[in-house]
């Protein structure tokens, strides 16, 4: 009444759990076994440059393709500066996006693997000179499971996850693949834009 904030326990009056009977329960998030980029070299001088993005994943139990479509991979570079980014998200591609520009993509299922072909990334004119890094990447297998790999601030690729006692954890990994390209760039544009009266 004196305008403090206040919490208060307050009794639902309903059943708010359930139990799930699931013998063959998928709690592992899915895994990365490649990821190819066309080229290292992007030259904006003269307009945006694309390249072209092939991946491959892995799950062990529920794959990728189910009717709740909470399947997704999306992959992130960022500028020299950290302020740029250029970015594939996969999860359209997944469910069948009318969009024109993905007519030329190849999605492959099999079992539970699944790999992407021809996915365009565009760095646009202007973009920030220098070596471009794979910051992070996020992928959820059908049922939810999510995968999340980012770059600390030392360089290394970390994943989360709970060891056997259910303890949140960071484990340092390897990629195994190129995660940087070089971006050309006389006339970068670094300045962001300002609000005028």
């Amino acid at each position: 009444e004196d305008g403090n904030y206040i919490e208060k326990l307050i009794d639902l009056g309903f059943k708010t759990e359930f139990e799930v009977i699931s013998p063959n329960s998928d709690t592992t998030a899915p895994e990365i076994k490649n990821i190819e980029v066309s080229g290292d070299i992007f030259d904006v001088n003269n307009g945006d440059a694309t390249f072209n993005l092939k991946a491959n994943l892995t799950d062990d139990i529920s794959g990728f393709i189910s009717d709740s479509s909470q399947s997704y991979v999306d992959l992130h570079w960022s500028s020299p500066s950290g302020e740029q980014y250029v970015s594939a998200n996969m999860g359209g591609y997944m469910y069948g996006s009318n969009d024109p520009e993905w007519q030329d993509v190849i999605i492959n299922v099999d079992d539970n693997n699944i790999s992407f072909e021809n996915i365009e990334v565009t760095i646009p004119q202007y973009s920030e000179e220098g070596t471009w890094v794979l910051d992070h990447i996020t992928a959820s297998d059908a049922i939810g499971n999510n995968l999340q790999i980012y770059r600390d601030s030392d360089g290394n690729y970390v994943t989360e996850g709970v060891d056997e006692n259910g303890d949140y954890i960071e484990k340092l990994i390897d990629l195994d693949f190129k995660t940087e390209f070089e971006v050309i760039s006389s006339d970068p544009d670094i300045t962001a834009p300002e609000i005028r009266k």
